[in-house]
């Protein structure tokens, strides 16, 4: 078992126990799939654990090829500090060697740990979350009257041999194929190749839309394919434009292919649609790849260093959209820092007042250190970044170090939290004189370091 930090063992073990709760907990394949690193799916590891007197739970997953106790305390772990506020009489596990490592980590002689290879409260909560994640499961395919593994066997040979022909690189939908097979259904005795277009689809813009949406799905070379083949049915496909300019590695092409994504988005919805949907676009689904491209506009003209003509578009899409379900707000925030619209930064941290996340957070703290330096009301406000994420002084000041991909999701308070504010906020504390260094002199772990010195 990896090294679990002594102090978070010793704060769990200062938590009130409950005399009468159990905890069943282990480690499993989580029942949902998930992109890695690479675009591949994968179903990832987790540590789970369930309070059989409350009911509380906890889950933490891992991108690793495979889970160990580690990610099993850490999960234990969370669950004492985040939601239960307490910690178990008694655990329960299906490995008793993972329950003695849990036992010896935790220090506890008290603990009781049991073996019990059916953990039914923690299956019935796997399979909760899995239908919150994947809805009702569909019933397995040797469930079915008559499906037998031979059968299934036949089937999946049929269909390796149907791929490897790949008729429908020499077939359309003009040419009708006639099935020959022992027994076959009426309705199955004649197929054709599926037009790529789905017939719901019956405007030129509806159809490209469609086939911008199988575009967002696929990957490589098929991907910029089926972008060419929207724009190639209506030019006004603005997803198209913005698939391209995502490809792009040219920012001025990726700029020039934006820009023509805004023009079609405009076209298609007409001023009509500006006028009346101003404050609440977005909710209105045929907005959104005008606003997809509006903003992947605005940030390629930052790139570009035109963070005036940048900031005009951040602007306009928080006045069209004022619940900002693209996050705008948070490069936009930095903007301003950047160019010293201090008044305006002001006024957008008020508008998002409850925002809970640590970029909003550490926002505040910045605005109060540029405007009255290290004093008390700046300290308050750092105070509250530091509750929000402990890890982004570290990943700020540069002794932290994240060396895997750029995190595609993240939970509150996490590292991923940390590296994702550091790449949209970041620029505007570096840029802050002084900034960096009261950002380091009040961090908790700095005066933990000193601490350890004297």
């Amino acid at each position: 078992m990896a090294q679990v930090s002594p102090l978070m063992l010793a704060r769990f073990t200062r938590l009130p126990r409950r005399s009468a709760d159990t905890w069943q907990g282990g480690v499993l394949r989580m029942p949902m799939w998930v992109d890695g690193p690479d675009g591949t799916p994968y179903r990832p590891w987790g540590g789970v654990w369930v309070s059989l007197e409350t009911g509380l739970a906890n889950a933490k997953l891992t991108e690793s090829n495979e889970g160990d106790g580690t990610l099993a305390l850490e999960a234990l772990l969370e669950l004492g500090f985040k939601f239960a506020r307490t910690r178990p009489a008694a655990i329960q596990v299906a490995d008793k060697a993972l329950g003695e490592q849990i036992a010896r980590a935790l220090g506890d002689p008290e603990l009781a740990v049991t073996v019990d290879p059916r953990l039914d409260e923690l299956k019935a909560m796997v399979e909760r979350m899995a239908v919150e994640a994947n809805g009702e499961p569909h019933p397995a395919a040797l469930d079915a009257e008559g499906v037998t593994v031979e059968r299934m066997r036949a089937f999946a040979a049929a269909a390796r041999d149907f791929y490897v022909a790949a008729p429908w690189r020499h077939l359309s939908d003009e040419d009708l194929i006639h099935v020959e097979a022992p027994r076959v259904g009426k309705a199955f005795r004649h197929v054709t190749v599926q037009d790529t277009i789905p017939p719901t689809a019956s405007t030129p813009v509806e159809r490209a839309q469609d086939l911008a949406y199988r575009a967002m799905d696929a990957r490589g070379r098929r991907r910029i394919q089926l972008a060419g083949k929207a724009l190639e049915l209506s030019a006004d496909c603005a997803d198209a434009y913005v698939l391209l300019a995502e490809d792009s590695a040219d920012l001025g092409q990726a700029r020039d292919l934006y820009a023509q994504g805004v023009a079609a988005g405009e076209r298609v919805l007409g001023p009509t649609t500006f006028d009346e949907g101003a404050g609440h676009f977005w909710a209105d689904v045929r907005t959104r790849p005008y606003m997809r491209a509006r903003f992947g506009l605005a940030r390629c003209l930052e790139d570009l260093g035109q963070r005036d003509g940048a900031l005009t578009h951040y602007r306009d899409l928080l006045r069209l959209n004022h619940n900002d379900n693209q996050a705008v707000r948070y490069v936009f925030l930095n903007a301003l820092l950047l160019t010293g619209r201090d008044d305006e930064a002001d006024a957008l941290l008020r508008q998002f007042a409850d925002e809970p996340t640590a970029l909003w957070q550490y926002g505040w703290a910045l605005r109060a250190f540029r405007r009255e330096g290290d004093c008390p009301a700046s300290r308050q406000r750092l105070r509250a970044a530091f509750r929000s994420n402990r890890h982004l002084p570290g990943y700020l000041a540069g002794d932290s170090e994240w060396t895997g991909p750029a995190p595609a999701s993240y939970a509150m308070g996490s590292r991923e939290e940390a590296v994702v504010c550091v790449d949209e906020l970041g620029e505007a504390w570096k840029a802050t004189p002084g900034a960096l260094e009261w950002l380091a002199t009040h961090a908790p772990a700095s005066k933990r370091r000193k601490r350890h010195r004297r």
